[in-house]
């Protein structure tokens, strides 16, 4: 019985030896210590006990290989690798992704071309339209020096059969064309070129109506004799203080044969001196020197015409079609055609070849042979009446009663619209408007305006030149 219970002892013994290398025996004292202490007493003094105990030895090799399991926790210690990787990594790409998706919305930008198409379309004002440092006050176009302190010229120049062909009048800027007598017509051709024109022929005599279409411009008259008797030009030359000069009863050292000239090779073909008489731009010059004649003026005073703003056009774009204009004087004596061409934008002049017959030739510069052209038409309806001083001369009102008007065209660009003028007094400006009272804006360049007695009503437009509807009012004398 006492090898029973000593044979047990050492076992457990044994087995508690075993467990304390594990760690559990710890886990035992904590909570038996008691028993602990009788267990390792008793078995010192038992010394047979190491025979049994060599075959049980093996029992605490066994556990001693399974110590090492408890060691592959720690191997599974991947709970801390794998959250603290994984976590980080996937949260941060999110963010970084939706940055590539901001480029979307500057796709967007590129689409805002719309709004560059509109300053596409702005250029066409005025950044293309550059105005010219000095302009014609008679044409409104661009000259080759500061003009708006010098007078023009005005140089009287004859329209008879006989005159043909003209010199100078292709480099006139304005030219009025009216009623001298018996149907036949004459020029007044106003330039601030004049120094540089080589001659003007023929120049003819001043009528009293000439001196208002002078004073429109305040300009230096250039003529050969005039009209005398009260009411004639030379009176009204003298009352009116007229800067003028003369090659029949001018000074001796302007008058012909000084300054003035006569053709001699229309002498020659028999013509008589009224149809020969000229002088050259240069003496024209001298003559203003020798007079000492005032050369110095004004813009406004030189001109009467307000232009459209430089760039623009007054297309007329309301008026009817007038292609081709004519206008008859003093019945069919005189018949003058101004055709438009839509290349130059000139309306061109013809003329009949023979008086009282319907025979138009284009009329050109002796000098160039260049045909008149001007972009302006203006024709002017007046009252005209004979005089009554035994000769054959007329006179043509070209002064409005206050508050009136006179009435007129103007043709421009293959149209034609009605308009109203207003002249006051002899030696004011004429001003020229639209029927509704507001003044008419004239394109730029040159200007042929035609005076015709409003009671002959010599006017006709049409669309096709050999196909003309001519609208004529005879007047007989």
């Amino acid at each position: 019985m006492k090898l029973r219970i000593l044979s047990i002892t050492l076992m457990l013994c044994v087995l508690i030896s075993a467990f304390s290398g594990c760690g559990l025996i710890e886990r035992i004292d904590e909570t038996t210590p008691a028993t602990t202490t009788p267990v390792t007493t008793t078995p010192a003094p038992t010394t047979p006990a190491p025979t049994t105990p060599a075959p049980t030895t093996p029992a605490p090799t066994t556990p001693a290989p399974t110590t090492p399991a408890p060691t592959t926790p720690a191997p599974t210690t991947p709970a801390p690798t794998t959250p603290a990787p994984t976590t980080p990594a996937p949260t941060t790409p999110a963010p970084t992704t939706p940055a590539p998706t901001t480029p979307a919305p500057t796709t967007p930008a590129p689409t805002t071309p719309a709004p560059t198409t509109p300053p596409e379309t702005t250029p066409v004002p005025p950044p293309v339209i550059e105005v010219p440092q000095y302009i014609n006050p008679l044409t409104g176009l661009e000259a080759d020096r500061d003009l708006s302190g010098e007078r023009p010229v005005a140089v009287s120049i004859e329209n008879a059969k006989d005159a043909f062909p003209h010199y100078g009048l292709l480099y006139a800027d304005v030219v009025y064309e009216f009623l001298a007598e018996d149907g036949i017509t004459r020029f007044l051709a106003l330039t601030y070129d004049y120094a540089d024109v080589n001659v003007f022929e023929p120049v003819r005599s001043a009528r009293c109506y000439t001196i208002d279409l002078v004073q429109n411009h305040d300009a230096i008259f250039v003529h050969a004799g005039g009209s005398v008797g009260a009411g004639g030009a030379y009176e009204e030359i003298a009352n009116r203080n007229i800067d003028n000069i003369d090659g029949v009863n001018g000074p001796a050292d302007i008058k012909y044969p000084a300054l003035f000239g006569r053709d001699q090779e229309r002498l020659d073909a028999g013509l008589t001196g009224a149809h020969t008489m000229y002088i050259t731009g240069a003496n024209i010059v001298k003559a203003i020197e020798l007079l000492n004649i005032r050369t110095t003026s004004t813009a406004e005073k030189s001109s009467p015409f307000k232009f459209v703003e430089y760039g623009t056009e007054n297309t007329l774009e309301d008026g009817n079609d007038a292609l081709h204009v004519r206008i008859k004087h003093y019945g069919n004596y005189q018949i003058i055609d101004m055709v438009y061409n839509a290349e130059t934008n000139q309306y061109m002049r013809y003329q009949n070849k023979t008086a009282k017959v319907d025979d138009p030739i284009a009329h050109t510069d002796a000098e160039t042979g260049e045909q008149l052209g001007f972009e302006n038409v203006i024709l002017l309806q007046c009252t005209t009446t004979r005089r009554n001083d035994g000769t054959k001369h007329i006179d043509i009102d070209m002064v409005t009663d206050e508050g009136e008007y006179g009435t007129g065209y103007y043709c421009y660009g293959g149209k034609v619209i009605e308009i109203l003028w207003q002249k006051t007094s002899g030696d004011d400006q004429i001003r020229f408007f639209n029927t509704d009272h507001t003044e008419l804006e004239l394109n730029r360049g040159k200007t042929y305006i035609s005076i015709f007695d409003i009671e002959y009503r010599n006017f006709a437009y049409s669309k096709n030149y050999n196909n003309s509807t001519i609208v004529t009012f005879n007047h007989e004398w």
